[in-house]
């Protein structure tokens, strides 16, 4: 305080929304040519949002010889699922249901429940593209289009 008792420092308010991303191992972003994810980038870097990832997608971007994307990766906070109560087994059972209403058939598929239980789990929005593309046409997305 100065001598007429006012405060020198300028006071900053916050920049955050208070939103939260969980993104999937296909939003790593490692060569930055994903537009969309530049964008959220710079919003989490400047306090704006957070982006975080699920503990298997986390481990999915470091598996491989792409030390770019494992240093992406390595960037986030990832949580994990512990679905430790009966309301978040029957959550993961759920997710299970609606994303691959036939069953899981490999691990791929029970990783992708996993990553989209993280994200409610820890009230995020999910950030993906698994399923969205000729190249991964049986993943989380592939419902997209009945459950909206």
């Amino acid at each position: 305080m100065n001598s007429r008792g006012l405060v020198n420092e300028m006071y900053m308010f916050p920049r955050t929304i208070y939103m939260s991303f969980h993104i999937d191992t296909n939003r790593i972003n490692a060569r930055g040519s994903l537009d969309d994810m530049n964008l959220l980038e710079n919003w989490a870097s400047n306090d704006v949002i957070t982006i975080d990832m699920s503990i298997v997608a986390y481990n999915e971007a470091r598996k491989g010889n792409n030390r770019k994307r494992t240093e992406k990766a390595m960037e986030h906070i990832y949580t994990h699922t512990h679905a430790t109560t009966p309301e978040e087994r029957a959550k993961l059972v759920a997710i299970q249901g609606i994303v691959f209403p036939d069953g899981i058939r490999d691990d791929n598929q029970s990783n992708d429940v996993e990553i989209v239980f993280n994200a409610d789990k820890y009230g995020s929005i999910l950030i993906t593209n698994d399923g969205g593309s000729k190249s991964q046409p049986g993943g989380i997305l592939v419902l997209r289009q009945n459950s909206s």
